[in-house]
């Protein structure tokens, strides 16, 4: 079964954010004008631009080498000195141009850390406290 592949565009996905299903590596890709069409190569070639072919939840994106960076340095972990793409998700924001101008930033969009058991004394804490005036006095600065 041959599945279509959906595309999207980054500035599709400004303001939302995105999960990577997979990555499959890079090809090198230009614009043909006269056939209105990309051209792709699984070998540099001039004119051509290295590509990152990246799966999302949203769809295919073909990310830029500086694209890629900004998205590995976004989620690089010193304890394991490495980057995992996949399974990661990201919010989108851009400098609010057009054209070539434009360009794009990307937030890992962190899990809330488990709530421990010292929480739940936080909690309690703030249960006690009445809504009686605070005399600034009384704090000792």
């Amino acid at each position: 079964m041959n599945e279509e592949r959906q595309y999207t565009k980054l500035s599709n996905l400004v303001d939302q954010t995105f999960s990577v299903t997979d990555v499959y590596g890079y090809n090198w890709q230009s614009w043909d004008n006269a056939e209105n069409r990309m051209v792709k190569s699984n070998e540099w070639q001039k004119g051509f631009t290295k590509k990152w072919q990246v799966n999302t939840n949203k769809g295919h994106l073909d990310l830029g080498s500086g694209q890629m960076g900004t998205l590995l340095e976004a989620i690089y972990d010193p304890k394991s000195g490495g980057s995992a793409l996949v399974g990661q998700t990201f919010q989108v924001k851009s400098n609010g141009k057009t054209g070539m101008e434009i360009r794009y930033y990307f937030n890992p969009v962190r899990e809330m850390e488990d709530r421990n058991d010292d929480s739940a004394k936080d909690e309690t804490v703030l249960d006690d406290i009445d809504d009686q005036p605070v005399d600034l006095g009384d704090i000792p600065f």
